[in-house]
């Protein structure tokens, strides 16, 4: 058995790259999909204690906010537990991200990081139109 100590939010996958950016003084803008839910809110509050830009995180109703939840014992990882859906984002999400891309390229950007882990956002027509 283990007593709980301690819980900690933090941000994963994508945005704990931005989060690593945003760290080294670069400006982020993210973007991705989240599913309106308390995950989603904690995600957006957390990307925003980071200064990070959330302005391309779509919210949806048809997806939850992916969580991944680390058991800890004696600091070593026994245990993950992932809370997913796994498909591509449907045509209105992958829309929006192409309009919140095509403004920010528009824009001027420096560079753009693509960090895939394979849960449907990244899909063959976002990454042609980037």
């Amino acid at each position: 058995m283990n007593r709980v100590k301690q819980m900690k939010e933090v941000l994963g996958g994508a945005a704990n790259v931005a989060a690593n950016l945003a760290n080294l003084d670069v400006h982020v803008y993210v973007g991705g999909v989240a599913g309106q839910d308390t995950h989603g809110n904690l995600l957006q509050d957390l990307l925003d204690s980071n200064g990070i830009d959330k302005s391309g995180v779509v919210i949806s109703n048809e997806r939850s906010t992916i969580t991944k939840m680390r058991i800890l014992g004696d600091r070593q990882q026994m245990m993950r537990l992932d809370f997913e859906t796994v498909r591509d984002v449907d045509q209105q999400e992958e829309e929006a991200l192409i309009r919140w891309l095509t403004i920010l390229c528009q824009k001027g950007l420096d560079g753009i990081v693509i960090s895939d882990y394979g849960k449907g956002v990244c899909t063959d027509t976002l990454l042609r139109q980037i």
